[in-house]
């Protein structure tokens, strides 16, 4: 049997490391390095790994190697130093989407009493469990009837423990619209260094017509720039909203870690490998999605990297 990790969550999130890996010079202060016992004799499957982060197989603890396999595609939002927010959205989007987006502001804010929070740094505890609440109930009726389920809904209890100790702590964040006072599009975001998740979003179906979680993505680009940031990850799934606002694209890592005085650990682990890297080209054949991502984002390949 094999122990699976999702590096992504687990660094951004829970700001740890799968219980296989030295923690950089770099995350020191940030990320926490988990007190688990690592079992030596176990594999563990390690996904999701932010190519950007230069975790690699070096980075592993003594007595560790890996299968290194890399084929979910992960999307994201890569910032010049300076700049005016508006310029790059007309550059990205293109002259008449990014006038319909901007008519689309327009509109909803002609139609409706709109204001728009920030809650980094401080939030009140009864304001964030309403937008905690209400987000989760927003994600709920957008996937009513569905046979698949946001990923988020299976640990929401872990993020509303979490996510209000970490906006104290500046290393998390809440964007939330309002219309006449009720939240009707809200963002959960993570922050590390000069790198902004933009995790979760969901928004009101009642006003889907004005394009509220690209609305969003405008919020959080103007409130990238005015402080600095250089990157906002998008998260992995080609949808057509992340493609159209992502200027940066590359493929997460997967380690297949097993310790490496294991012939047979070695063997089992480049045989889940293989396995794994033919079940996701399965999927993206079922969904129609099989194409060449190195012709399809071409000129997008992101070579942005942290050093350690």
């Amino acid at each position: 049997m094999f122990t699976t990790y999702n590096f992504h969550y687990t660094y951004y999130e829970n700001r740890d490391l799968p219980p296989y890996y030295v923690r950089k010079t770099r995350d020191q202060e940030e990320i926490d390095q988990s007190e688990k016992e690592t079992n030596t004799s176990s594999v563990g499957v390690v996904l999701l790994i932010p190519p950007y982060l230069n975790y690699t197989k070096k980075d592993l603890k003594k007595g560790y190697s890996c299968v290194e396999r890399s084929f979910w595609m992960g999307f994201a939002i890569h910032l010049p130093n300076h700049g005016d927010s508006n310029i790059f959205l007309r550059k990205q989007l293109g002259k008449k989407p990014y006038k319909n987006l901007r008519q689309d502001i327009q509109r909803l804010e002609r139609d409706y009493q709109i204001t728009f929070n920030t809650y980094y740094g401080s939030i009140d505890l009864p304001t964030y469990n309403t937008l905690m609440q209400t987000l989760k109930e927003y994600i709920q009726e957008r996937f009513k009837g569905r046979a698949h389920k946001h990923s988020a809904l299976q640990k929401w209890e872990q993020y509303e423990k979490s996510a209000y100790q970490m906006i104290l702590e500046k290393k998390a964040s809440i964007f939330a619209h309002f219309n006449n006072g009720v939240p009707i599009c809200i963002s959960l975001n993570y922050h590390y260094q000069n790198i902004f998740v933009a995790a979760i979003i969901s928004f009101n179906k009642d006003f889907f017509s004005y394009s509220l979680g690209k609305q969003m993505f405008v919020k959080q680009i103007e409130w990238c720039f005015i402080n600095d940031y250089q990157l906002i990850d998008l998260g992995w799934g080609s949808f057509d909203y992340k493609i159209k606002f992502s200027n940066a694209v590359f493929k997460y890592r997967t380690h297949i870690v097993y310790p490496e005085n294991s012939i047979l650990k070695r063997f089992i682990s480049s045989c889940l490998g293989l396995f794994l890297y033919v079940k996701y080209y399965l999927v993206m054949l079922k969904q129609r999605r099989l194409k060449r991502p190195s012709k399809t984002y071409a000129g997008r390949w992101i070579e942005f990297g942290i050093s350690s």
